[in-house]
């Protein structure tokens, strides 16, 4: 049983499939209700248990439901998938061992309903194989089947057909001891502890057409010698066959499904099942047998025939007249052998007899062999047994062959034919002939094998010629042949037996290909040989180009552009284009010419199994997979019409491609094949050699051809080749089976994915039929391959030193080969003057002797498996000149353990170590730059290198986990950083990661020189860049650049480019954790210097610690809180509240955590340290910490709801709950947003707004106070001129109402009242304070400050302050010049600017504090020419001591009255970190608002201080004026009034920074799924996605759980479905009952994949809906959407038979994706009035009607009088109230009483339709309730007809309009453009009810295109919008 690759799992497999099912007996467990059979009791000597569950199968399988698995046919599996309930798949009874049996073909299983069995079980059924498939499942139990959690047990059929006896093999596996891996038990029956198997003999213990009875029995209190398991006997037909052991406890569970038949992986199981029971204990060996025998007298075990495949294997019965049953097609080898039968009855069915069938049948005096028979081996027949038979049938032809048979015919005087071939299941079974001719030509012969005695006994032939498709002929084939002398043999044999000429007059001669086997067969068995050749056959398409495409047609790709490709997008043709020629090679004429924006296409017929391209082709471009010719079948009926292929996986293709592989072209072969299910592509061994053999602009003749025959080594697959100028270039695999039918379609230049071709084309030929190398070479020469191209050489072939090298003409060459005896290989670096730089793929390979290995230095390139089983192989140091390697150079080289490099290497190529399972250190050099990709795959090697290296840098790069060893100690020499004073840090806090970034260039005159500067650090992958956290010198920044999308190979990714300006700076951000992963980064500063480019690092983190990050709500008023966060995968994670430990709980595979923990004790006001850690036992791996206050009274958002509509989840998404917070929400363009909002303590709120921020950008949805609700309530978009804008972080944000102890914004204030000048004081002097470094804590500090009283008090308070000072510099400047009011405004307008005027006097106040280190304050006194300026120099790091440096001033300022009390920014920092708190933000935005809050208290101290320290400035000795008191009360109050409004600006934005919540909208892979029209969704499509790595590994489900996410989806009613995977391969399967299950393409992600639109195909055919007659038309609606051309056959006829003419009328609005058009509702307008009211009209919908799809109706005939056509009446726009209940009157006109009214909302959470009502007069009520203020759309419409209208409904402040209404005057005119056009050139702001009604067009925008539709509706132009 192969492995089960990513999966451990408990499972039994018994031999044969088996399902449970059948009739539970009545008394055992009473399942089913139904009587049990009467047992005969047979004598037995031990008691037998009573079963727990019985099904005896006879016709019924009770609660059991019929599974089926994915892609499973009766010859194949699906691996990996799971088995699905299928109720079209019905179960199949035969006759059983009693009565009937369950039958399974290989294409179902069963899955049983049982209760928990427990420890002990026992197992009993009979079982007959019909076929043998190795480890086909009879019984599967699983508990948790794709985890390792998991337990199961699995009983299968071993068979193999080398020899193994056919038995049970058991295999099991417990994940409940994860670690015990032994805990996997496998256990073959294949040999017997009784002996009976020990013979040598190979013995079937389950033979095939027998029926068996196993059973297995294990003993729950028993344990094996494994740990974990349990002792399990197997006994077959009552009779020990062996013991062993299986895991434990798989059936002591509840959640087990016990499948019959079939599991997960393995083959179905093909054959009969009988009499199932299960028992809930162990059985001893009596109780086995008596179990068996139990039934004997109603067992019948043996039938007379055994039948196997319609093959009779064996007869039993004692009969002597025999009649064959007709199932029977053929009649085995022996198995009347010796019977003593007397007559026997062939039937038609009968096609072969075998070999001695009925020999030694002396009683069988005559047979009459039937017509059908066409296959009768040797010795079939007794020689004394006359056959009767026809003339010319193959029993005759048997006579002719074998004389001594005795015979009669039944039609005498039928005549003789001269030539007689039998041809059966491919292969010839007889050639005879009766004329005198002397070649058998059987050129045009189709079959495979030759059978022993084909050619037997002619004695006339001199000659025979097989076909190509022939490989084996058996031995004895040309068995008595005299004359025989030459056998003519194609390339395809690849097999022929020993000897097939005996007893022949002369040995023939083999005739065959110089390359083929027959030639070497021939030579080994001493027969005579000559070359012979077949004949070529005639292509089925030949192209010449001569400007003629002999029926081609033109077609080019949707979207495409010369240099441009749109993928998976079919060839349409295209009339617009036309094919260029130019002139082709000398006597070529011309060829085609292609220029990368068109393609050919042509239909073909079948091209069979074996198929060959030939043509010539000249590049002119080096692109990347360029398709040259492109072959491609089941793509549709109009391939190319059909523009979508996009949906399509299932079709077949082959793609001949030009590849760009590092600098060279080299051609590509990649084919798939989509009938067998999820197939990988393939493309093997066409990357081989470093060869250029298509160079751009030469002609060179190149054929693929495919060999149907040949299976290669890979599943569906056969070989191919690739020649080139006729020679072979290299061979490899393709997908079998593709072009068989006739719907193939050949295309040249392009495929459906590729870039088209840019080059010339010429002479394509398509040949049916397989080409060896002869053949191609002769097709070469045929092509004229001797002149105008570019030959390949092949180089020459040398030996020196027991080392094989090919040397080429161009003086490389290449190590080929070596004696395998070699134990020590050095390649020297020139052999015969040639540089020694390639080694080929396999030259080493299987050199096991090998120790030893010095390569050169000039080495470039290792081929694949260079080195593959060098088992000796310990080491070796590779080449700093090496590029490029291969696949798996190292494979199996079990004991390389060291991989040395050149110390200046740069490069580690792509899979260089793959495959190097015994390597587990590699060290690496300093200096790689470039790291290839899958460097280590499947390989466990760590590697290291130095810390600081240009290595670790091309690593981290890659994101390849690697260790560090120190640093390598290298010099700074020669860089222009300053590597003391530059370093790169990362802190874990607040729920993110926090970076800082230290830079300092080096104080040089050549610091100047630099351009361009950057730092640039690699962000994991893990991980996303948090918004607004990137700042440089502690300013927010927005101009950087964040790479964190897909990007080309080898390009660098996830990166944050910073640019910065200074010679020294700090870069500071934070990340968040999507999930587990490796932290490592590094951080580099980039330049440039003299116009060249430099890097140079600055810091590497190596990302080997543990992770985790905290993140909860900072305020809580209940005490309880959730936390979440990122942390290592499956880490626990522990937490501490103020050192209390209060919980644990362990991280998902995703790296992601989320529980709630509670405050013990909680103390209003508290704040608390919340501490998180993993522990390896008391060694912290990690920790992180965090704050939360709790406050009851604060202002908090307790609830913030999201409505979005015509999603899942009811459209209800509750933002503030922390468990929603990591799910998805799928986006949907068309859908607005609305919210509500509620608050504790509302009152201090003033404003607020529902807030989407993304890239750092805003955009708002005001909310507003609904007093009903008491809530918040929002609705809108937020990007009304974007509908297609994604939401980003959602978050609250409000203003507070303004406090009284302030000043309020506007407010009138009397600068002179005492209240501002009373505690004002004069003496305070020009100021400097400085405050010096203290020796310790305790030391005062001297402080300088001329103010004598200031000078003590800050001398007394400045303990512990280091390292600070501020320096007041003072400007008073009068009699300066006029001052140009608007010049110097627009000079300071990056300053905060105040106009005022005080006592007549003009002012103008100027605050530039953007530099908190340099703030300076100007007032300009325009009337007196006066200018006063003042500047404070903060001096020193802003730490601890700076700040308490500026309270102290600001503290001796206000209590020495030199500051007033009125000053706004006495709320202190704790104050502001409450409203943090308060405002309820997550734990990103809280980090984020307390840096934000931190800088705005700094910055209110030092306006504070500045203001302090210019109050006092007495008149000094050069006359410089003092500010009076009053001018700096003014000022003073200025400063207040500036400050109070940016304050509470900041603390706005600070605190809206909160309640951030990051909605994860899903789109990758995402899309809709339809039917027929786009706009038709289809609701409750089940949609699973499946992932593999690589292109050839299995498919899995997606385990999305472990994402936070489900698979499989449920589509609501937008048909919409999304997830958000990681990378890798995809491919998502549609599911909906009614219809055909559909298959995206394989997608890779990344690069995102989005409209994955999927249509899906209705089962039921399309009915009429409804039809209706009117005075003027008819009407028809069908369940499915019609094709509108079909729906033109409709007929209407009056009474007397009369055609009524009509004109056909529906929506021409819904369309497919391609654009086609399809509707449900048809309006057939009559051309006339009808006239006859009283007269019966008659509709036909014939069967030429069809559906989307082509689905015929069924004919259907309605005859009907005309009637009225109803008519609804309703105001289409009304106000309602919300919160009330109102009802909405509607006329339907024309009512007759049975008329239904249907309705329905648009938004069900805003408006609901509570019921409907009429009454006789058709006056109807719609009685509706509104649940939320907003705009809603009732539809309204009368059922079974057309007749619907659209009511627009207004929740309460939303205010109704009409369209184009701007002005809300009741019309429309040009007042209305206008107002329009101001809108849109900004010059005037519409309100949102404004905006609805100018945007007509509906495009989400108001613009000129809107005026003009206004205009043109005032005008009468048009008559709606």
């Amino acid at each position: 049983m192969k492995k089960k690759k990513r999966y451990r799992i408990l499972s039994i497999l018994l031999s044969a499939g088996l399902v449970f099912g059948g009739c539970y007996g009545e008394g055992i467990k009473g399942m089913f209700g139904m009587q049990t059979k009467t047992y005969v009791q047979a004598e037995e000597k031990a008691e037998i248990p009573e079963p727990m569950y019985s099904y005896n199968f006879d016709n019924n399988i009770g609660t059991a439901q019929v599974v089926t698995r994915l892609g499973d046919n009766n010859y194949g599996s699906n691996v990996g998938a799971y088995p699905q309930p299928d109720s079209e798949k019905k179960e199949v009874y035969k006759k059983g061992v009693r009565n009937q049996a369950l039958y399974l073909d290989g294409s179902y299983g069963l899955l049983l309903e049982h209760e928990k069995i427990g420890k002990s079980y026992t197992v009993s059924f009979w079982v007959k194989p019909e076929k043998l498939q190795q480890w086909s499942s009879m019984l599967f139990v699983g508990d948790g089947i794709f985890g390792d959690t998991g337990s199961w047990f699995n009983a299968t059929q071993r068979y193999s057909e080398y020899g193994w006896p056919v038995t049970p093999y058991l295999w099991s596996y417990s994940g409940i001891l994860k670690d015990h891996r032994s805990t996997s038990r496998e256990t073959d029956m294949g040999e017997s502890n009784t002996g009976k198997l020990n013979t040598g003999e190979q013995s079937d213990n389950l033979p095939r057409g027998i029926w068996s009875h196993v059973l297995f029995s294990v003993d729950g209190n028993s344990n094996g010698e494994v740990e974990g398991t349990r002792v399990m006997n197997c006994y077959i037909n009552g009779e020990l066959i062996n013991n062993g052991e299986v895991a434990w406890d798989i059936w002591d569970s509840e959640n087990v499904s016990t499948y019959l038949g079939i599991n997960y992986w393995d083959p179905a199981f093909y054959g009969y099942l009988d009499d199932l029971e299960i028992y809930n204990t162990a059985v001893t060996a009596e109780q086995a047998k008596a179990i068996m025998n139990r039934y004997e007298s109603e067992i019948n075990t043996y039938d007379d025939f055994i039948i196997v495949d319609h093959v009779l294997t064996g007869y039993q019965g004692t009969a002597t007249d025999i009649v064959i049953p007709e199932e029977v097609t053929e009649i085995g080898s022996s198995v009347f052998y010796g019977k003593n039968i007397t007559s026997v009855q062939i039937p038609e069915t009968v096609k072969k007899i075998g070999a001695a069938a009925f020999l030694e049948c002396k009683e069988l005096k005559e047979l009459v062999i039937p017509d059908s028979v066409i296959s009768i081996e040797q010795n079939a027949f007794n020689l004394s047994t006359v056959i009767k038979c026809k003339k010319n049938s193959r029993a005759y032809v048997y006579h002719l062959q074998n004389s001594q048979q005795g015979y009669e015919v039944l039609d005498p005087d039928t005549k003789e034919e001269d030539e007689f071939c039998f041809i059966y299941k491919k292969k010839l079974s007889c050639y005879y002939r009766t004329d005198k001719a002397e070649i058998a030509d059987l050129s045009n012969s189709s079959f495979e094998e030759v059978e022993t005695y084909a050619f037997s006994n002619m004695k006339n032939i001199k000659k025979v010629i097989l076909p190509n498709t022939v490989q084996f002929i058996n031995g004895g084939v040309f068995y008595q042949c005299p004359l025989l002398s030459e056998v003519c043999m194609p390339v395809s044999v690849n097999s022929i037996g020993f000897p097939i000429f005996d007893q022949c007059s002369e040995t023939p001669m083999i005739a065959s290909g110089a390359n083929s086997y027959a030639k070497v067969y021939a030579e080994n068995n001493g027969y005579q040989w000559k070359e012979w050749n077949e004949p070529i056959k005639e292509p089925i398409l030949e192209l010449s180009f001569d400007e003629n495409l002999s029926g081609g047609s033109v077609l080019s790709r949707e979207g495409d552009r010369p240099d441009e490709t749109n993928p998976q997008t079919a060839l349409t043709v295209d009339p617009t284009i036309s094919e260029q020629y130019i002139e082709s090679m000398e006597g070529h004429g011309k060829a085609l010419l292609l220029d990368g924006t068109y393609a050919i296409g042509y239909p073909l017929d079948s091209l069979g199994d074996s198929y060959t391209l030939s043509f010539w082709v000249k590049p002119e471009e080096v692109a990347q997979y360029g398709a040259m010719l492109f072959l491609a079948s089941d793509i549709g009926e109009k391939p190319f019409e059909e523009k979508e292929v996009k949906e399509r996986t299932d079709f077949c293709w082959l793609n001949v491609t030009k590849s760009f592989w590092v600098g060279e072209t080299l051609p590509t072969v990649w084919s798939r094949n989509g009938k067998t299910e999820a197939w990988p592509w393939y493309g093997k061994g066409i990357d081989q050699g470093f060869l250029s053999p298509l160079p751009k602009g030469e002609w060179n003749h190149v054929l693929v051809t495919v060999n149907g025959k040949k299976q290669t080594y890979e599943k569906d697959c056969v070989s191919s080749d690739c020649y080139i100028n006729g020679e072979l270039w290299c061979s490899g695999s393709v997908a079998a089976d593709m072009f068989l039918g006739k719907d193939t379609y050949f295309y040249i230049g392009g495929n459906f994915w590729d870039k088209l071709v840019k080059g010339a084309v010429d002479d394509v030929r398509i040949y049916n039929c397989f080409m060896d190398a002869d053949q191609a070479k002769q097709i070469a020469a045929m092509e004229g391959c001797k002149t105008n191209i570019v030959t390949i050489d092949k180089g020459e072939s040398v030996t020196e030193n027991k080392i094989t090298y090919q040397i080429y003409q161009d003086g490389h060459a290449v190590v080929t080969g070596c004696d395998k005896e070699n134990t020590a290989v050095t390649i020297p670096e020139m052999i015969q003057s040639h540089q020694v730089t390639e080694i080929a793929s396999n030259a080493f390979q299987n050199c096991v002797n090998l120790k030893q290995m010095i390569l050169p230095n000039n080495l470039k390139a290792i081929g694949s498996y260079a080195f593959e089983n060098c088992t000796s192989l310990t080491g070796l140091t590779l080449p700093k000149s090496l590029e490029k390697t291969g696949y798996g150079i190292f494979k199996s080289c079990i004991s390389l353990k060291e991989v040395n490099f050149d110390k200046e290497a740069t490069k580690l190529p792509d899979r260089l170590f793959s495959e190097c399972s015994s390597l587990k250190v590699i060290t690496l050099p300093d200096n790689i730059t470039y790291t290839g990709a899958k460097l280590l795959e499947n390989c466990d090697a760590t590697l290291y290198c130095h810390a600081d290296s240009e290595t670790a840098i091309s690593l981290i790069d890659r994101e390849i986990p690697f260790k560090t060893m120190g640093t390598s100690g290298s010099s700074s020499k020669g860089q222009v950083l300053n590597t003391k004073e530059s370093y790169f840090e990362q802190n874990t806090a607040n729920g993110m990661i926090d970076y800082t970034v230290k830079y300092a260039i080096k104080e040089t005159s050549a610091a100047n020189d630099l351009e361009n500067k950057t730092i640039q650090v690699h962000i994991p992958s893990c991980s996303m860049l948090a918004e607004g956290s990137v700042a440089v010198n502690g300013t927010l920044i927005g101009n950087y650049e964040y790479k964190n999308g897909w990007t080309v190979v080898g390009s660098r990714d996830n990166l944050l480019i910073v640019p910065v300006t200074e010679n020294a700076g700090t870069l500071r951000f934070s990340i968040h954790l999507e999930k587990d992963g490796n932290l490592a980064s590094f951080a580099r500063f980039c330049y440039t210097k003299q116009g060249e480019k430099k890097e140079e690092t600055i810091g590497i983190l190596h990302g080997e610690k543990a992770v985790l990050t905290l993140l909860t709500d900072p305020y809580t008023n209940t005490g309880k809180l959730k936390v979440e966060g990122a942390a290592t995968a499956d880490a626990e994670i522990v937490f501490s509240i103020d050192g209390k430990n209060v919980g644990k709980v362990t991280a998902s595979k995703a790296g992601t955590y989320q529980t709630t923990i509670s405050i013990p004790e909680p103390v209003n006001g508290k704040t608390y340290e919340i501490k998180a850690e993993i522990l390896n036992g008391e060694q912290v791996l990690a920790q992180a910490k965090t704050q939360v206050i709790y406050q009851k009274e604060l202002p908090v958002l307790e609830e913030l709801v999201m409505y979005y509509q015509d999603h899942i989840n009811n459209n209800k998404y509750i933002l503030t709950d922390h468990s929603l917070l990591t799910g998805y929400v799928v986006f949907y363009p068309l859908a607005g947003y609305s919210f509500t909002a509620s608050f504790t303590n509302r009152k201090e709120i003033d404003h607020v707004y529902i807030v989407s921020t993304r890239n750092n950008v805003k955009k708002y949805i005001e909310a507003f106070w609904d007093t009903k609700k008491q809530c918040y309530v929002a609705n809108g978009y937020f990007d009304k001129g974007n509908i297609n804008y994604v939401p980003g972080k959602i978050s609250v944000e409000y203003t507070l109402k303004t406090s009284k102890k302030k000043i309020s914004v506007g407010n009138n204030v009397d600068f002179s009242s005492e209240s501002f000048t009373a505690k004002l004081k004069d003496g305070w002097k020009k100021s400097i304070i400085e405050v010096k470094e203290s020796v310790n804590a305790n030391t005062n500090v001297n402080v300088n400050a001329n103010n004598r009283v200031l000078n003590a008090k800050l001398s007394s308070d400045l303990t512990g302050i280091e390292g600070v000072s501020l320096k007041l510099t003072e400007t008073i400047v009068s009699d300066q010049n006029e001052v140009n009011k608007e010049e110097l405004l627009k000079e300071k307008e990056s300053q905060i600017v105040k106009e005022f005027t005080e006592n007549k006097k003009d002012y103008i106040y100027c605050l530039d504090y953007s530099d908190l280190d340099k703030v300076s304050i100007t007032i300009y006194n325009l009337t007196e020419k006066k200018q006063y300026g003042y500047t404070l120099k903060v001096e020193g790091n802003w730490n601890r001591s700076m700040r308490e440096l500026l309270i102290q001033v600001i503290s001796a300022g206000m209590e020495e009255g030199y500051l007033s009390a009125y000053y706004p920014a006495n709320d202190s920092y704790e104050t502001m970190l409450q409203n943090i708190y308060a405002s309820d933000m997550s734990e990103e935005e809280a980090n984020t608002a307390i840096k934000d809050s931190e800088k705005l208290f700094e910055q209110g101290l030092v306006l504070r201080v500045i203001t302090a320290m210019i109050a006092g400035n007495e008149k000094n000795k050069d006359g410089r004026i003092q500010m009076d008191d009053l001018l700096f009360a003014m000022m003073s109050n200025v400063s207040n009034e500036i400050f109070e409004k940016l304050y509470k600006q900041r603390v706005v934005n600070i605190l809206s920074s909160g309640n951030g919540y990051h909605i994860r909208w899903i789109i990758d892979p995402s899309g809709y799924v339809y039917e027929a029209v786009k706009e038709n969704r289809l609701e409750n499509v089940k949609a699973t996605i499946y992932y593999k790595e690589t292109n050839d590994s299995e498919p899995i489900e997606w385990k999305a759980e472990e994402y936070d996410q489900q698979n499989p989806l449920i589509t609501g009613k937008d048909g919409v479905y999304a997830w958000d995977v990681p990378a890798g391969l995809w491919q998502v399967k549609y599911e909906l009952d009614g219809y055909e299950t559909v298959y995206s393409d394989w997608m890779e992600v990344p690069p995102p994949q989005v409209d994955v639109n999927i249509a899906m195909i209705s089962n039921k055919s399309p009915e009429a809906e409804a039809v209706n007659i009117y005075e003027d038309s008819a009407e028809v609606i069908f369940t499915q959407y019609m094709k509108p051309e079909t729906v033109e056959n409709i007929i209407i006829k009056d009474e007397k038979g009369t055609t009524i003419s009509y004109t056909l009328d529906y929506s021409k609005e819904e369309s497919g994706l391609d654009g086609t058009i399809y509707a449900k509702e048809y309006k057939l307008g009559f051309d006339k009035k009808l006239s006859d009211s009283s007269g019966t009209y008659t509709l036909t919908i014939p069967e030429t009607v069809k559906n989307y799809a082509e689905k015929p109706m069924k004919e259907i005939t309605v005859s009907k009088k005309f009637a009225k056509k109803p008519v609804l009446k309703v105001e289409k726009e009304k106000q309602i109230e919300d919160g009330k209940t109102t009802v909405i009157p509607v006329t339907i006109e024309n009512y007759t009483g049975e008329q239904e009214l249907i309705c329905n909302s648009s938004f069900e959470e805003m408006v609901s339709v509570d019921k409907v009502t009429i009454d006789k007069d058709g006056k109807a009520k719609i009685t509706v309730t509104a649940k939320m203020p907003g705009e809603v759309t009732l539809k309204v419409g009368i059922k079974d007809t057309s007749e619907s209208i659209d009511i627009r409904l207004f929740v309460n402040g939303v205010s109704a309009y009409t369209f184009g209404d701007v002005t809300m005057d009741q019309k429309i005119d040009s007042g209305d453009a206008l107002v329009v056009l101001k809108m849109a050139a900004n010059l005037l702001e519409g309100n949102a009810t404004e905006e609805s009604a100018a945007d007509v067009n509906g495009d989400g925008k108001v613009d000129s295109s809107d005026a003009l539709l206004i205009l043109k509706y005032a005008a009468q132009l048009i008559e709606d919008f």
